[in-house]
Order: C-alpha cells, then sequence, then structure tokens
C-alpha cells in the first residue's frame, strides 16, 4: 500500500496538467491512494515499530521491587496477568524497567514457565526488550519503559499442575547476566516473580485435546504414568482415541522419546488392538504405550514424547485444524525428567 501510494503520488505529479473531468476524476483516486498510504504508515506501521510506554520516576507500580539485572538494568515493579490457567491460553507479563548504566551491546530477554512437578519448561518467550523495538543497544542511563510479553500454554501442557514465571536477561552468546537484590545479595540469574496454578479443561478424560489426525481418529486426552522417572523405569502412556467414521487399515501408533536436542533416543510402534478399522465412530478406545528408560539408552536429562500415526506404509499422518489445513505430522506431549538413579 505504500509503495502503492508513492506512486499514486507520481501520477499526481505528472498529470497536473491534465483537464476535464476525467483527468479530475484520477487525480482524486490517486489522491486518496496516496492519503491512504499515508495512514497506513502513521496509523499501522508507526505503532507496531514505536518504543515501549514509559512510566514517571514516581509512579505507583504493581509490586513493586528493585532487582538489579547486571550494572545496567533494574526491575522496578512486575504483573502477572492471571493465578489460574489452562492449556492453550495465554499468560502475559508486565515489567517495569529502570536503565541504570550504558549496556555494552544487546541482549534478550526470556519468560519462563517453568513445571514444578519435575522443573521443565512448560513454555517459554525470548525476545529483544520492546518485542524488538528497544534493543539494549539504544538503552540510555534514566531511561524508563514498560514491557509486556505474551506467551501461550500449550495445548498438551500437563494439567493439574504448577508453575514458576520467571525472567532473566542474557547475551546472544549464552551466558546470564547476575541478578541482585536491594541490599546486593545474589539472586542468581533467573527470577522467579510469582506461582500460576495449572488446571484441566472440564472434559472426561485426561488432558483433554482435540487433535485429529488425517480424519482417522482423535485424540482426546492422554496420561502419563509419571513424569519424574529414573534409569530403568517403563513410563506408560496413555492415549485416548475417538473413533472418527473413515478410517483406511493398518494404522500404527508410533511414540518416540525426544532428548533436548530433538534427536529420538527411544521409538515404539504399537498396533491398535483392536485395529482402528473396527472402532465405532464416536466411541472412546484407550491405547497404552510403554517407554522402557533401559540405563544403556536414557542417561538423566529431560525428554519429550512425541506422538504420531502411521498409515500403512509407514508414513505420518497430518494432524488437521477445523478448517482442513495441516498443523504438522506429530504431537509433542509433557515433558518427563530422567533422574540419576537412587544408590542402594
Amino acid at each position: 500500500l505504500i509503495f502503492y501510494g508513492l506512486h499514486s503520488w507520481l501520477v499526481l505529479l505528472t498529470r497536473r496538467t491534465e483537464s476535464g473531468f476525467a483527468g479530475k476524476l484520477s487525480l482524486a483516486a490517486n489522491g486518496t491512494m496516496a492519503l491512504l498510504s499515508l495512514a497506513a504508515l502513521v496509523g499501522y506501521l508507526a505503532p507496531a515499530y514505536a518504543r515501549p510506554p514509559s512510566f514517571a520516576a514516581d509512579a505507583p507500580l504493581p509490586n513493586p521491587v528493585a532487582i538489579q539485572f547486571d550494572y545496567f538494568a533494574r526491575l522496578r515493579g512486575y504483573d502477572i496477568s492471571v493465578e489460574t490457567l489452562e492449556p492453550g491460553m495465554p499468560l502475559d507479563v508486565t515489567l517495569y524497567w529502570e536503565v541504570t548504566g550504558q549496556p555494552p551491546g544487546n541482549y534478550l530477554l526470556f519468560v519462563h514457565l517453568l513445571d514444578t512437578a519435575n522443573e521443565t519448561l512448560t513454555a517459554q518467550r525470548d525476545t529483544h526488550p520492546g518485542l524488538g523495538n528497544f534493543p539494549t543497544s539504544e538503552w540510555r542511563p534514566g531511561d524508563r519503559f514498560v514491557e509486556q510479553i505474551r506467551l501461550y500454554l500449550p495445548e498438551t501442557a500437563y494439567a493439574p499442575s504448577q508453575a514458576a514465571v520467571q525472567i532473566g536477561l542474557y547475551a546472544p552468546a549464552g551466558y546470564r547476566l547476575g541478578i541482585t537484590d536491594a541490599h546486593g545479595q545474589s539472586l542468581g540469574d533467573a527470577l522467579p516473580l510469582g506461582m500460576v496454578d495449572i488446571t484441566p479443561a472440564a472434559a472426561a478424560y485426561p488432558n483433554p485435546q482435540d487433535q485429529n489426525f488425517n480424519d482417522q481418529a482423535c485424540l482426546v486426552g492422554y496420561a502419563l504414568s509419571q513424569r519424574l522417572a529414573q534409569p530403568g523405569d517403563d513410563v506408560q502412556v496413555t492415549l485416548y482415541w475417538q473413533a472418527l467414521p473413515h478410517v483406511t487399515p493398518g494404522n500404527v501408533v508410533q511414540m518416540r522419546l525426544l532428548d533436548e536436542t530433538g534427536a529420538a533416543r527411544l521409538t515404539v510402534n504399537a498396533l491398535p488392538d483392536p485395529p482402528m478399522t473396527t472402532w465405532q465412530p464416536g466411541q472412546v478406545y484407550p491405547i497404552t504405550v510403554t517407554l522402557p528408560l533401559a540405563a544403556e539408552t536414557v542417561d538423566p536429562g529431560v525428554y519429550q514424547p512425541d506422538l504420531a500415526l502411521l498409515d500403512g506404509r509407514g508414513a505420518r499422518q497430518n494432524i488437521l485444524a477445523p478448517d482442513g489445513h495441516w498443523i504438522d505430522d506429530h504431537l509433542l506431549l509433557s515433558h518427563i525428567r530422567v533422574t540419576a538413579p537412587t544408590p542402594p
């Protein structure tokens, strides 16, 4: 629209000598497009690239604090939008920053939701301050601004549970800035702001889902026998499938266990029993897949079950959105933490 508007201004200039009704109509039309392009620039693009809003030094702030990040940033206050959250819902975290020193470069902000049951990340958001509109290289001592970050709890997040909201700043090289309180005492490199209760949506099955695997079957819920395990344990993943009317033969449920690099440490294929072609449409059939955490296969660390439905040729079925477009061909479930074996 902007480029069209610029073109319109050029046309206006080249047609300034035209006369008659057609020329006036052309001038009016191009002038309108030029004004629309200016409105788009001022009304839409400018706010989208504007710095975050400021606040006065003596403004009353929610949850006032004086938390220092290295020598150049101080958190003056914060707000967490909700205390209870269902999977798939958004969480807004508002931060009130004051610049206390000139940063030596660009740093990034992280906001984490840490599941307290097994200390794994449930959700995260990493961004430059001001969502990229106010990078730390542009900060100057005395600047004060309001940062609002929205992150979404994944639909497969485990519930019920609790999650800690944490924030921090880190360099592109990866190291995090040290954090101290008003008395100079170290608070580590991740600041906890508060707790959020993760509650399940009302449904007949645990961790309710609505995942349509290519109109073959719909995953309506799942459960893990444990989310904190040791090498040698068996973790059962129970999948609740609702039968759909048009099923092709040969479908296989595949469960992989991915490590933190995304590599599959374990793959288990399970034939539905009875076969999906015998299922009654609308009925729900549980299938339990066992993940054996053999010591020679799984080291202590964080892992994620990855679900796929294979057709008779071994190809993954696509997960369909309500409007029919493809979302993905696999579904990541809740994390599992494997701890070191308990000494005898």
